[in-house]
């Protein structure tokens, strides 16, 4: 087994293997030949009178520090229990701590098939509430949690806000429902202040920029088919991530979204223009010459746990920079961006309707009302009142 002192830059770039932390012996590193990295405790126990392994998790990106803390309180809370079990106390569900109970509901979503993301409060909870993780859960009183609330619409804005209490939310009512956790609901009657609907689009200047930053040489070879396929489709990011070459026809020019990658829960048929199969085809190419060619269209760089790549906000963010984006815009924008593109070309409500795949006419009128306004504005301002 190798020893090291465990980096960021160190757990990110070790190979397949166990590992120990110079720094902590029983802090152990896990790298799976898919590359997933998990960590975990291999520690002699008092209490038992033998080793004993405890499961950190997968391996979030956190400092080492963080990490040498997190598998010492870890491993005290195992003698505190071992030393109740001995002594014939029962465990109370309650003292579980939202880091057991989240990497449970995490567990639980992997397990489910029509899970996009199923790391998704694992995120949230690793930026909002990570000085709560190793916290007993009935130890978080409604007012920390009400307080936390509204320091987080202050520093990072209402959606944010509402995504963490969301969050926190879903893994409360899976301890709850799931795992028998009998302590208070604490929120209950959370005031989750919620964020103006988007109506970000970009104009055509911005269009063009982002199209002349997608050749970049800076950029991952994937970024610029990805962006330019959810410009031209505008399909939602996370169906075009998780997207399978086997679900593509290009002779037809469709592709085929699963019921059970779709939001709505019925399968879509995304209509793919002769542009888009060229990017496909373009990109299929790329990866016969690069040796990538697999099940995934946008395979994972970093080797992600799904095998297909999971944060392209990131890629996102750098092509904006390098377009000079004076306005923040967000990849969801770029479908909302092709709706309305198509509804100021006169294309009828019902062909939108049907290209973003929204289940009535109702619920794409919704998302566009803003375009009316637009559209009447000109004219109100021309009268002489």
């Amino acid at each position: 087994m190798t020893t090291f002192t465990f980096t960021k830059s160190k757990i990110l770039s070790a190979n397949p293997g166990e590992y120990t932390d110079s720094e902590r012996s029983y802090l152990r590193l896990y790298v799976t030949d898919k590359g997933k990295r998990s960590l975990g405790v291999y520690k002699w126990s008092p209490e038992l009178q033998r080793p004993v392994r405890i499961s950190l998790g997968e391996y979030m990106g956190e400092d080492a520090a963080v990490l040498r803390d997190r598998a010492l309180e870890a491993f005290r809370t195992h003698e505190t229990r071992a030393k109740g079990q001995k002594e014939g106390k029962p465990e109370a569900e309650e003292a579980l701590t939202p880091r057991e109970y989240l990497t449970a509901y995490t567990a639980a979503l992997r397990a489910d098939p029509t899970t996009s993301d199923p790391r998704w409060a694992e995120k949230i909870f690793n930026r909002f509430y990570e000085d709560w993780l190793d916290k007993p859960l009935a130890s978080i009183t409604p007012a920390m949690m009400d307080d936390r609330h509204t320091q987080t619409v202050i520093r990072n804005g209402p959606a944010a806000a509402g995504r963490a209490a969301k969050a926190f939310k879903a893994v409360l009512s899976y301890a709850r429902k799931k795992r028998g956790y009998l302590g208070r609901n604490i929120t209950l009657g959370l005031k989750i202040q919620e964020s103006p609907q988007r109506t970000r689009v970009l104009d055509n200047n911005e269009r063009a920029q982002v199209i002349a930053a997608l050749d970049d040489p800076i950029l991952m070879p994937y970024v610029k088919p990805f962006i330019r396929l959810l410009m031209l489709t505008g399909v939602r990011w996370g169906n075009l991530a998780s997207a399978r070459w086997e679900d593509m026809d290009l002779d037809t020019g469709e592709w085929i979204i699963p019921w059970r990658k779709s939001k709505n829960r019925h399968e879509l048929r995304v209509r793919l223009r002769p542009d888009a199969v060229q990017v496909l085809k373009d990109w299929a190419a790329y990866q016969e010459l690069d040796g990538t060619s697999g099940e995934w269209v946008f395979p994972s760089p970093k080797n992600s746990s799904s095998g297909h790549i999971e944060e392209p906000s990131f890629a996102w963010n750098r092509v904006q920079k390098l377009a000079g984006l004076k306005k923040h815009a967000t990849l969801h924008d770029l479908r909302r961006t092709f709706g309305s593109t198509l509804l100021q070309a006169d294309v009828p409500m019902a062909v939108v309707r049907d290209a973003l795949g929204h289940k009535s006419i109702a619920v794409t009128e919704k998302h566009y009302a803003f375009l009316n306004k637009r559209a009447t504005d000109p004219h109100i301002d021309r009268v002489a009142l």
